[in-house]
């Protein structure tokens, strides 16, 4: 027997892999065929019309971030070209800014039907052939690119590979003098590939590979779930063809592995909201948090990501009962995977950490007297200090010179999100010119094209957020939840150290979002909460 209930409103019975669920927005109930007047719908109540309206509002501050992000990666590609001429880069950057917002303001129909005729292109012929094709050409591409430039691990990479190995040889997490600077979600991944395989530098390719896939398809998944299948042929589309994912193909990185795991616990929790079963609900809501609690050991900034779901919640209206229910099993799921870690750390440290040591290092790097935003070296500051001591300090310092120069912390968030958003060359730096010592042509041919690749997809963000700003899209809790991801990390590091790596683990939810131009009038589609769950 199913574990659903049938509701006269739903198209179909569905399952995580199949999209009959999905219900048409706003078609199904007379009272979402009322034209809206000045003061809304007859009847609605402030509190009903605000949660109605909030999304609106987040899909306009959007189109701010996104002429934000033309802006700063025109400007980081001026800078770095010509960086002793003043404010040339700033400039440019505004005026480019100003001109393609105008030109996607009056061609924004040019735009929505060029996309459309590519999404008519690729939307021929089977799902199953589809992802196929995707996979095949995100595989081989990786490999390729791993052939010419197997680049060695330095820095953060060779840290967390030296950690996995010593995990899967001798059963211990130590390294420079420390026992929980590094999160330890990512030398766990390994760990499985290392036992059974041994210890050989491709094993990451091997880890990266089978990532690449699982994330291909579930952005496809979530795409069909908050969309339509032709927004989620593009968005795989785009992933595949995105140079900056390949390029980090060959390093043991955290970021393709929590670009990985954010889209599957935002789907996972879509999911859970839209079962009748109450037993079947809970569970997906605790896998849901499961899976943001590794997410959490991998990153710790996942920590506070449970809020993107209150506000969801909150917006959706679904049933407070129902609500409170999930989030509970959500932060239950979290604290079962984050828990023991935070014991080990207890008794190895005889102190508090939940996770790693170096949040307040991450403060302080981002706001002291030198910092620039990004990773300034720091070390010789704190001296003389364990591990959780000069956690500690270094919080507290960085929370000081906040306090007491916020006019320069200001100035230095902006320069932050200039870093976050002006620039998609992280993984060709690591592997060229920091793996291999490459600095010449081909190291600056394939930094400009991953930032050229960036700037159209700035340019396809802004182009969706203009033409769907009237469609009900533009009311969607679920788009909503894609969105606050995108702000969630963008604000964290604002405050916190920054730098461009950090948004990799939104490449699924920026391609389902610059996708969204080629969804047609008639398809708008959202996740409905069951009959029983309506409060």
């Amino acid at each position: 027997m199913s574990n659903r209930k049938p509701s006269a409103s739903r198209i179909g019975s569905h399952s995580i892999f199949s999209s009959d669920r999905i219900l048409t927005y706003m078609t199904q109930t007379r009272e979402q065929t009322i034209v809206e007047s000045a003061f809304g719908y007859p009847g609605e109540t402030l509190w009903s019309r605000s949660r109605r309206i909030a999304p609106r509002i987040v899909w306009a501050i959007s189109v701010s971030v996104w002429l934000y992000a033309i802006f700063a990666t025109v400007k980081s590609g001026v800078d770095a070209v010509m960086s002793d001429v003043g404010h040339l880069g700033a400039l440019v950057g505004g005026v480019v800014a100003i001109a393609v917002s105008a030109f996607v303001w009056r061609q924004e129909r040019w735009f929505a039907a060029s996309l459309a005729r590519l999404a008519d292109v690729i939307s021929t012929g089977s799902t199953r052939r589809w992802l196929a094709k995707c996979l095949i050409i995100g595989l081989g591409t990786r490999i390729v690119w791993v052939l010419f430039f197997p680049a060695e691990f330095t820095s953060d990479f060779r840290s967390y590979w030296v950690l996995a190995n010593q995990l899967a040889s001798e059963g211990y997490y130590y390294t420079a003098g420390t026992y929980a600077y590094w999160p330890p979600g990512l030398p766990f991944s390994l760990v499985p590939s290392l036992f059974v395989m041994g210890s050989y530098t491709w094993i990451p390719l091997l880890n990266n590979l089978v990532l690449f896939c699982a994330t291909v398809l579930i952005t496809y998944r979530l795409a069909t779930v908050v969309s339509n299948e032709r927004v989620a042929r593009v968005a795989t589309l785009l992933l595949v063809l995105w140079p900056n994912f390949t390029f980090y193909a060959g390093l043991p990185a955290k970021e393709l592995l929590t670009a990985f795991l954010l889209p599957l616990a935002i789907l996972i929790y879509f999911e859970s909201v839209t079962l009748s079963d109450g037993i079947s609900r809970l569970r997906f809501a605790f896998l849901a948090g499961l899976i943001l609690g590794f997410s959490s050991l991998t990153q710790a900034s996942f920590l506070l990501f449970p809020s993107i779901f209150v506000l969801y919640e909150l917006v959706a209206g679904n049933s407070f009962s129902k609500a409170y229910s999930r989030m509970a099993l959500l932060i239950l799921g979290m604290l079962l995977v984050v828990s023991p870690w935070t014991l080990r750390n207890y008794f190895v440290l005889n102190a508090f950490v939940p996770i790693s040591t170096n949040g307040g290092w991450s403060l302080y790097i981002g706001n002291n007297p030198s910092a620039s935003g990004g990773h300034v070296p720091a070390e010789a500051d704190f001296q003389g200090y364990d591990e959780v001591t000069a956690n500690k300090k270094a919080l507290a310092r960085g929370a000081k010179w906040i306090i007491d120069n916020p006019k320069n912390f200001i100035g230095l968030a902006v320069r932050k999100q200039i870093m976050f958003l002006g620039d998609d060359s992280t993984g060709v730096f690591w592997t060229l010119k920091r793996g291999l010592g490459i600095g010449d042509i081909r190291y600056a041919a394939l930094k400009g094209w991953a930032n050229l690749f960036w700037l159209g997809l700035s340019i396809l963000l802004l182009v969706s957020f203009i033409s769907q700003w009237k469609s009900p899209l533009s009311e969607s809790p679920e788009i909503l939840v894609l969105i606050l991801s995108v702000f969630y990390f963008l604000s964290l590091h604002s405050v916190f150290e920054s730098g461009s790596r950090h948004h990799v683990a939104l490449a699924g939810c920026l391609t389902i979002l610059a996708a969204l131009t080629t969804r047609t009038a008639i398809s708008g589609r959202r996740i409905r909460a069951t009959d029983e769950e309506r409060p």
